[in-house]
């Protein structure tokens, strides 16, 4: 999934979001008014609209920051919860203000909107608005008293600071959500990781080669083009291991792959294949190019000053190449790779060091 669809994909589900938000608001508005009407016997029709109305458009508002992009690029706000809960937050106190019957039901509707952001939100998040909760239930309460209402100010403060402290409560729950939540996905990245890089080399592995070769391949079936893979392998590995052990060869293959990586192109796909043989796939590269740059792949090996090579035969440690282009030389990948293997062998039979197409 390239950068664009993940945009379109994030802002889509940003929409569905405050979609649902927005249902789940106006019902909060129907059964606040339902409770108005039986408490006090009537219903204000301009009340409705207005308390309506007010959440209609906000949640206008902010489906426009999705659309227009602005919601992708807050970085203190990267999935778009915080925003949309702020302004929830303000929407059901304003419902609260047009009916004032369903204050048992004002806390309860700021507990669900909080259910959107479990796992995402730690405890700064909760507990600030849990506190801009309170802040707007002691506003409404001040204007309920000024207006006449029959309620006890100091009750509703007391009411706010509990809702504080249980704010407070609910910010540790979803801290721990929200590391639990984010130790899980550092954990399948790194499963990812294990699953499709070579731990010795860093590079990616044979099953990454294969995937990207296989879709490479499929690309070129589909549309056309041309690619070209070649497979490398370290001469004379053997004879460098049994006369310096393992841990020296495990470090030159180490080198190797970073040598190798500072030579080919950003468009490239070099992976360890297995043991001391790369595969480097060249995408959109006939045979002629892809020789000459892996040509030069070998030079920069043969001139590197890697540990102790004078055990090797000549005093160099070097690498042998053979490539194979899709489609000339197969219309599979294993028909390709299978045609690099045999162009690597003949390198190897015509003194090694060297590349053959």
């Amino acid at each position: 999934m390239n950068q664009s669809e993940q945009a379109y994909r994030h802002a889509h589900i940003r929409e569905r979001g405050v979609l649902l938000a927005t249902l789940g608001l106006l019902l909060a508005v129907a059964i606040a008014f339902t409770l108005e009407a039986v408490q006090s016997g009537t219903l204000v029709l301009r009340d409705l609209a207005l308390a309506a109305g007010g959440v209609l458009l906000i949640q206008a508002i902010s489906i426009a920051i999705v659309r227009s992009g602005v919601a992708a690029r807050l970085s203190w706000d990267p999935h778009y919860i915080l925003v949309p809960c702020i302004l929830g937050t303000i929407q059901i106190n304003y419902i609260f203000y047009f009916a004032p019957a369903a204050n048992p039901l004002i806390f309860v509707a700021w507990v669900v909107s909080m259910l959107f952001i479990s796992g995402l939100a730690g405890f700064s998040a909760v507990f600030g608005m849990s506190a801009l909760m309170a802040f707007g239930y002691l506003i409404v309460s001040l204007l309920f008293v000024e207006r006449g209402e029959p309620i006890s100010l100091r009750y509703q403060s007391i009411i706010a600071v509990s809702f504080l402290a249980l704010g407070a409560y609910t910010g540790v729950i979803f801290e721990r959500l929200r590391r639990d939540r984010a130790e899980r996905r550092e954990l399948r990245q790194q499963l990812s990781r294990l699953a499709f890089t070579d731990p010795l080399t860093d590079l990616p592995n044979r099953r990454h080669f294969e995937q990207v070769i296989n879709a490479e391949i499929a690309r070129i079936g589909r549309y056309g083009g041309t690619c070209s893979v070649a497979m490398l392998d370290v001469d004379h590995f053997k004879n460098y291991n049994d006369t310096l052990g393992h841990p020296a060869g495990d470090e030159v293959l180490r080198r190797l792959a970073a040598l190798m990586k500072d030579h080919i192109r950003n468009t490239d796909f070099l992976a360890r294949y297995g043991g001391e043989e790369f595969a480097l796939l060249m995408v959109n590269t006939p045979r002629r190019e892809a020789a000459q740059g892996v040509q030069r792949i070998i030079d920069a090996v043969e001139a590197h000053p890697f540990p102790d090579e004078h055990v090797q035969p000549g005093g160099h440690l070097t690498i042998s190449a053979g490539i194979a282009t899709a489609p000339e030389d197969g219309s599979e990948p294993a028909e390709v790779i299978r045609a690099s293997d045999v162009a690597l062998y003949d390198a190897k039979r015509k003194g090694r060091n060297r590349v053959v197409a």
